[in-house]
């Protein structure tokens, strides 16, 4: 009797076993889903937030809205960019992508700038330099610069993280 007493506990107990490895499995699955789907949310609204902010910063208010007849991918990387200064303003620079879009980064005295492995000053960045940029999206499409990295310049171009940046 005590036999099978003993049986139909180790029953019980590989079965919540199961139960639990099981319940622990749903559960990781589901919080991968929802940071994922957070994390698409994010990157919808910056570039939403960007397209719609992109006459006023660069030319000032439109009545047509910019992305009216764009057909393709809209979702824009929303915490860094990689690409030529072409205007530096005391407390941001304008940034030209490989692509052609332009983007606004914001720089704070919490901005790290290197240059190699060196930490430089931003008054030493000039327009021409090839800049990785590392930040927090603004609701203004805008870019909160945390880190910049300077790039060194190549005869044929520069070379950066996926490909050539040419002139």
């Amino acid at each position: 009797m005590e036999e099978v007493k003993n049986k139909k506990e180790q029953k019980t107990i590989f079965f919540l076993k199961i139960l639990g490895m099981v319940s622990l499995f749903l559960a990781f699955t589901f919080f991968v889903f929802f940071l994922g789907f957070f994390v698409g949310q994010k990157k919808a609204f910056f570039s939403y937030r960007w397209a719609e902010n992109y006459h006023r910063v660069f030319e000032g208010p439109r009545e047509k809205p910019f992305f009216k007849d764009f057909f393709g991918d809209v979702f824009l990387p929303s915490h860094g960019a990689i690409g030529e200064i072409i205007q530096i303003k005391e407390n941001n620079l304008v940034l030209k992508e490989k692509n052609g879009f332009e983007k606004i980064i914001l720089l704070d005295e919490k901005t790290r700038i290197q240059s190699g492995r060196e930490e430089i000053k931003k008054e030493i960045l000039k327009e021409g330099d090839i800049v990785g940029v590392i930040g927090s999206p603004t609701e203004k499409g805008e870019i909160q610069a945390k880190f910049i990295r300077v790039f060194p310049k190549k005869e044929k171009g520069f070379l950066i993280p996926f490909g050539f940046f040419k002139k």
